[in-house]
């Protein structure tokens, strides 16, 4: 998280005047006092302007009054243009340092159902436990899933299968954080703040007079922004400064398109730790996969993400070619057992083709698209099938690493 210096550097700061009116009324009560003074000065005697001014003490009085109020007037104008404007940005960032508990659910256009999250964070900010569930349209292939990191492992419940994996967080924290990039208000922010000082998008700021409607601020990302076309629109609790609300738009044929919308929910509200625990959650006839021993996946090393992913496929099937499905069992999660009932009836006789590698457009880990055919016997007739929606993906625990996340067809 970057310092709150860092994100006023990028503040629109916005300046109050003195307005004509409260000039007139300084100036209007100056005069009318100097006039009354200079009327109770006998006119028979009455010296000159210059002289009831230097002796006169209600004419000093007069003049000083003048001179405190004209300081005063400018005094106030000077200080509301050194001073920020009713709500910063920086604000919000402050209110997030006391955020220890956070809900939030992801809705996507098209799709009533939305994709959920409980995020418990540390007292340094950083986020250290999560559970998140992600709906059947999200998932296709393995249907509707829950995910939990907790000390320094993954769980995932495919519900579909009716399959617990548990495997291991390699720098969990840091992974956990990444993963939580346009989900998490304070590094929304500091993100923003790094766009913002490279002149990539555009803020403004408005607040409504009445101070029981949300603080609107609007982000726009520019052309040569790592999202073009992009808006986001942020709405903020004018009382306690946090965001209550993110939609996402997207310009298309000249218009501005919602494509989803962020809804920050129960802020510090503590969330039962058996939320990041699935072990009693899944049913207790789910197959249970403990991998967190056991070395996951393929080391990406000096290959290219399109390499690795054709590499991870073929050692998967050279491995079931073998019959060591053990090997075969760390490339996806699926567990030798699993992958012996699936493909044990059948013998792999050769690898036809492997690839090209697609990458799967889309935030978070990386994922590519790997078809393969392979020829294969069985009950002494011979046939060959294609795999064509078969995934690959970046670990999210080990980032260097990766394995077959479906079989797809």
């Amino acid at each position: 998280m970057r310092p709150a210096d860092d994100i006023k550097r990028f503040i629109d700061k916005a300046t109050v005047s003195t307005s004509v009116a409260v000039d007139k009324v300084v100036l209007g009560a100056v005069l009318a006092a100097h006039e009354k003074a200079t009327d109770e000065v006998s006119a028979a005697t009455r010296p000159s302007a210059r002289s009831i001014i230097m002796i006169s003490p209600i004419a000093k009085a007069v003049a000083a009054a003048a001179v405190i109020l004209v300081a005063v007037v400018l005094f106030i104008g000077l200080w509301d243009k050194s001073a920020p404007s009713a709500y910063a940005l920086e604000q919000t960032v402050e209110a997030n340092r006391a955020v220890r508990w956070l809900h939030l659910r992801k809705f996507t256009t098209g799709h009533e159902e939305p994709r959920e999250g409980w995020i418990e964070f540390g007292e340094d900010g950083q986020a250290t436990r999560l559970r998140a569930s992600m709906p059947e349209w999200a998932s296709p292939v393995d249907g509707p899933r829950v995910i939990a990191w907790k000390d320094g492992t993954v769980q995932i419940w495919l519900k579909r299968r009716n399959r617990l994996a548990i495997t291991r967080a390699d720098n969990p924290r840091e992974q956990l954080n990444a993963g939580l990039q346009e989900l998490d208000p304070r590094l929304v922010l500091a993100h923003l703040a790094e766009l913002k000082q490279q002149d990539k998008i555009e803020i403004v700021i408005e607040e409504s007079p009445d101070k029981t409607k949300p603080i609107i601020v609007t982000v726009t990302y520019l052309p040569g922004s790592e999202k073009p076309g992009q808006r986001q629109v942020l709405s903020i609790d004018p009382a306690t400064k946090l965001v209550n609300t993110i939609e996402l738009y997207q310009l298309k044929d000249g218009q501005y398109r919602q494509e989803g919308r962020i809804e920050l929910r129960e802020y510090n509200q503590p969330i039962d730790p058996k939320m990041f625990d699935l072990t009693n959650e899944a049913p207790a006839n789910a197959e249970r996969l403990d991998l967190s021993t056991t070395d996951l996946g393929l080391a990406q090393g000096q290959l290219s993400d399109e390499e690795v992913a054709v590499k991870v496929v073929r050692q998967f099937f050279e491995s079931l070619m073998a019959g060591d499905y053990d090997t075969a069992g760390k490339l996806i999660p699926a567990g030798a057992a699993a992958l012996k009932e699936l493909f044990g009836g059948a013998k792999i006789l050769r690898i036809v083709s492997v690839g090209p590698a697609t990458p799967i457009p889309g935030p978070g880990n990386k994922e590519m698209t790997v078809p393969c055919t392979i020829e294969y016997e069985k009950n002494a007739q011979k046939g060959s099938t294609t795999f064509k929606g078969l995934q690959v993906q970046q670990l999210p625990e080990q980032r260097d690493h990766w394995m077959i996340q479906t079989l797809g067809n």
